[in-house]
Formats: structure tokens, C-alpha cells, sequence
């Protein structure tokens, strides 16, 4: 059985944006817990799985199994058993795609649903993107011509962070890495 990787699934251009620039005490990073990697249609590809990321900080910042930083220009991110509050007696949230067609500028990610787990990249400069997504597909494929660090953002109020509980799963393959 071989493997099969469909490149063309998912593209979103123009649903990116830039966010503001990081400070220390929002930015958690994760070492991946699972590493392995595959050719599919004679193209080399890393996945990188991560379980229990917390939604305590906006930026998520994604490592390999050795810790290091992973950077990308094209990316598919899938997450899965999503359970997370964003406030202490709230909701439980357990879709990835946050409260669908809502929208709010006083959000990390002011363009995309409320609640929403965001896969975004870091540039090198340290300015934060955020890929929408509203179409919420799961996996969502991600491409940045300039690339930037693997990352995600569990989409809440800014400032309103330290009330959340709950984690989510994460696997990111990395389609096209930054050379």
C-alpha cells in the first residue's frame, strides 16, 4: 500500500494575515511527541505529532522530537480531540473550528472564529501569521512564500488567556520545509 499525500487539497490563499509581534510570557513552545517521515509521490515529508497542548497562551510554538524549532513554507495541520474552556465556568469547546462565522477584532486572530484553533507561522522577524481557515478544514494546508516557524493559536480574547483550560492534539506534516 503506498501512501498518497494530495497536494492541491486545501488551498487558501489571501486567508492569511499579520498579527502582532510576540512577548515572552505568550508564547509556550512544544516538543513533538511522535516524529516520523515518509515519501509520498517522490516527495520527502516530516510529520510531527503533539498531545495535550494547553490553550493557557496565545502563540504555540511547534518543535521537532529533538526540540528544535521547525521551520516551513508549506504546511498540513490536523487536530483532534479538541476540549478546551475559555473561561472557568464556560463552555466546552470541541471543535478546532472555534463558534463558526464568528468573528471579533479583540481576538489574537481578529479575521478568524472565535475560539478557533489557528495553525499560523512565526516569521523570522518575530511577526506573527495567522491562517484563517474558514472553511475550517481539517487537515488545513497552509503556504507562505517567505516560511516562518511552526506555530498555533488557540483563538481567544487578547489578554483573557490566563481563565482557559483543556488542551487539543496536533499533527503537522511538513510539505514544503525552509530551506
Amino acid at each position: 500500500m503506498t501512501a498518497q499525500l494530495h497536494l492541491g487539497l486545501y488551498p487558501l490563499a489571501d486567508e492569511s494575515m499579520d498579527v502582532t509581534r510576540e512577548t515572552p510570557d505568550d508564547t509556550i513552545e512544544h516538543q513533538a511527541v511522535a516524529e516520523w517521515r515518509t515519501t509520498v509521490e517522490g516527495t520527502a515529508v516530516a510529520s510531527y505529532y503533539y498531545n495535550n497542548v494547553p490553550v493557557s497562551k496565545p502563540y504555540q510554538l511547534l518543535n521537532d522530537s529533538n526540540n528544535k524549532p521547525i521551520w516551513v513554507i508549506e504546511a498540513l495541520y490536523t487536530f483532534s480531540d479538541v476540549a478546551w474552556r475559555y473561561a472557568h465556568n464556560g463552555e466546552v469547546i470541541h471543535d478546532f473550528c472555534g463558534k463558526r462565522g464568528q468573528i471579533d477584532s479583540s481576538f489574537t486572530c481578529k479575521k478568524a472564529n472565535i475560539f478557533q484553533l489557528v495553525p499560523a507561522l512565526r516569521e523570522k522577524g518575530g511577526t506573527n501569521v495567522c491562517f484563517v481557515n474558514n472553511g475550517c478544514y481539517n487537515p488545513c494546508r497552509i503556504e507562505y512564500g517567505i516560511g516562518g516557524r511552526l506555530m498555533v493559536i488557540p483563538n481567544d480574547r487578547r489578554g483573557t488567556y490566563n481563565d482557559n483550560s483543556g488542551s487539543f492534539d496536533v499533527k503537522v506534516t511538513v510539505v514544503k520545509p525552509l530551506p
